[in-house]
């Protein structure tokens, strides 16, 4: 038995391709039990189905008996248990489950806003996992998901990305591919400047245009250009993992001497 999704092409029937799902052997004896064959295609095209002869050995004298086909219509899903899908540019293979598109939910912001997305959808996995999700993409660098509000990456190597989403009752994430710097680092800055104030101390300004997942920044201190050697100066600001531009501002007091400083800002992860 086979299928096709081609159009059929009286002109050049060689144009078509025949895709085998399934053989069937038939019994030489006559009274032998009918045989039963069930296949399920996982497929949301339109197709057409053929039966023919495997070979031609045998006698002049062959017949097979056909009857009682009938196809069943199963759930449909954007995304069938290991059948790649194109969209756009991304083709995508999703396998340890069906899935499909969470239309009820919301995409929340890029954690990146300048990150080019090429595919940014939310999802829904099906079954218990764990997913597989493949992608295939010429240009893309980065692709990502977001579950329970957390983002995880992985770059493009030839262009094909894979991300792994761990075993759970199904599951709802966001996917997203794109160009840019990876999409999930959890502070995008700005502004970073170190001024004297009036009473020479020195004031660090930093300015962030998106947070994410993040605890708070730490601040170092050094009178050389050393970051190893480098001492906090104050205990961790707190973040506010926010999408708008936030600005910060430390003042530093504990300078005795005079001389060159330098100043360093380590962004601290939840």
């Amino acid at each position: 038995m086979q299928y096709t999704t081609d159009a059929h092409n009286p002109a050049d029937p060689s144009a078509v391709t025949w895709n085998t799902i399934g053989t069937i052997t038939p019994d030489s004896d006559i009274n032998a039990e009918a045989q039963t064959f069930t296949h399920q295609l996982n497929t949301e095209n339109d197709i057409r189905l053929r039966i023919i002869e495997s070979t031609g050995i045998g006698t002049s004298n062959r017949r097979m008996n056909i009857d009682n086909i009938s196809i069943t219509h199963y759930p449909e899903y954007d995304f069938y248990n290991g059948v790649p899908k194109q969209v756009a540019n991304d083709n995508i293979t999703i396998t340890g489950g069906d899935a499909n598109y969470n239309t009820a939910a919301t995409l929340g912001p890029l954690p990146d806003p300048n990150f080019q997305a090429s595919f940014h959808r939310c999802l829904t996995l099906i079954g218990t996992g764990p997913w597989t999700i493949n992608i295939q993409n010429q240009t893309a660098q980065w692709a990502a998901y977001k579950q329970g509000g957390t983002w995880h990456s992985t770059a493009f190597a030839n262009s094909s990305a894979t991300l792994t989403v761990p075993a759970a009752k199904a599951a709802d994430i966001e996917l997203l591919t794109g160009i840019g710097n990876n999409p999930t680092v959890p502070v995008t800055l700005s502004h970073f400047s170190a001024t004297m104030t009036a009473e020479n101390y020195v004031q660090l300004t930093w300015i962030s245009q998106t947070e994410t997942n993040l605890m708070g920044y730490n601040v170092y201190r050094n009178s050389s250009d050393d970051l190893g050697s480098a001492r906090q100066i104050c205990p961790m600001i707190a973040g506010t993992n926010t999408s708008q531009a936030q600005t910060y501002v430390y003042e530093d007091r504990d300078l005795v001497e005079d001389g060159t400083y330098y100043y360093w800002l380590q962004n601290v992860d939840l």
